[in-house]
């Protein structure tokens, strides 16, 4: 068990009602007592065990500024059942769509990660420092660079990866993916990805991809969206083209929903057989982390089908 746990009786909760009417809306800030004795090491607090891992939080416009401590805590499980079971299910469905590919037979760059993130709370940077064996054969480089001149040298190296046509995908966000291509365009004097690095097949956008930004700065790849971010990987780009993303069910979340023009309150929370298509909401999400009913500071989501659940995100 944990401290919160034991806060709020878990063991008396036999039913969802109970469930909603025992434990309350979370945001970051509530968090801010139990995530300062997690940091200082101390077991079953949010969830069994030591928490090692802690990222930034996303944040809207009015907490960018001066709130250099607005993390979360990510769990071994949750890296386990959450982000990397995401990431295989990404695999999946892309390779359902494009059953000639080729996308394991050469390497995967995750684009804008280094190791000094790790410790600055950079989720991507975590998932890379803790990648399964079998995907890290996979996965240039094999390690990450810890400095500035190791990272300007991992790009030369990428860069003659794409020379040798050992790479087969990219992973990251379109800014990310734009910065690399102008630097590989002006190293080879080339004008697009087909002509720098030709085995390259596909971008994976790993992020909140709105759908008026999708597959921009991205052509002559295949491209699959997922709305990944330090709180969960939820959402999955199931169909190419279409911007609604497929709504991660079996990925250790609970989740749950607040019309984004009602109160954070428990008596507003919906499960997810009640959301009503078109409506925007804010999603309440419960982890294996440790996220108890928290409430997502990404964007809202608009559902836009039940069967299966699919949703866009919404600026």
């Amino acid at each position: 068990g944990c401290f919160y746990g034991q806060k709020h009786d878990f063991r008396s909760i036999f039913s969802y009602q109970d469930f909603r009417e025992r434990l309350p809306i979370t945001q970051n800030s509530d968090l801010q007592p139990y995530l300062r004795k997690m940091i200082a090491g101390k077991p079953n607090i949010l969830w069994p065990g030591i928490c090692k891992h802690f990222v930034k939080a996303p944040q809207n416009g009015s907490q960018k500024s001066g709130n250099n401590k607005h993390f979360l805590p990510v769990s071994d499980q949750m890296i386990s059942e959450n982000f990397f079971q995401g990431i295989n299910d990404c695999y999946a469905l892309y390779l359902k769509d494009h059953p000639e590919s080729r996308l394991f037979a050469a390497f995967s760059v995750w684009l804008g990660v280094d190791s000094k993130e790790e410790y600055s709370g950079n989720i991507s940077a975590v998932l890379r420092k803790n990648m399964p064996f079998v995907l890290s054969l996979l996965t240039f480089p094999n390690e990450l660079p810890e400095d500035q001149t190791a990272n300007e040298q991992l790009a030369e190296e990428i860069l003659k990866k794409c020379q040798q046509d050992k790479i087969s995908n990219f992973q990251g966000t379109p800014s990310l993916f734009k910065a690399f291509l102008d630097k590989a365009c002006v190293f080879f004097d080339k004008k697009n990805i087909q002509e720098i690095c030709p085995s390259a097949e596909a971008f994976f956008h790993r992020g909140s991809p709105v759908p008026s930004q999708m597959e921009q700065g991205v052509e002559g790849l295949n491209y699959q969206a997922s709305y990944c971010s330090a709180e969960g990987f939820f959402g999955i780009q199931d169909q190419p083209g279409q911007a609604a993303l497929l709504l991660m069910l079996d990925l250790s979340i609970f989740y749950e929903f607040i019309p984004v023009n009602a109160a954070l309150e428990p008596k507003n929370a919906v499960p997810l057989e009640e959301v009503v298509l078109g409506q925007d909401y804010r999603m309440i999400v419960t982890t294996c982390s440790g996220l108890w009913r928290y409430c997502s500071e990404g964007p809202a989501v608009r559902f836009v089908s039940e069967k299966p659940y699919k949703f866009i995100l919404c600026n």
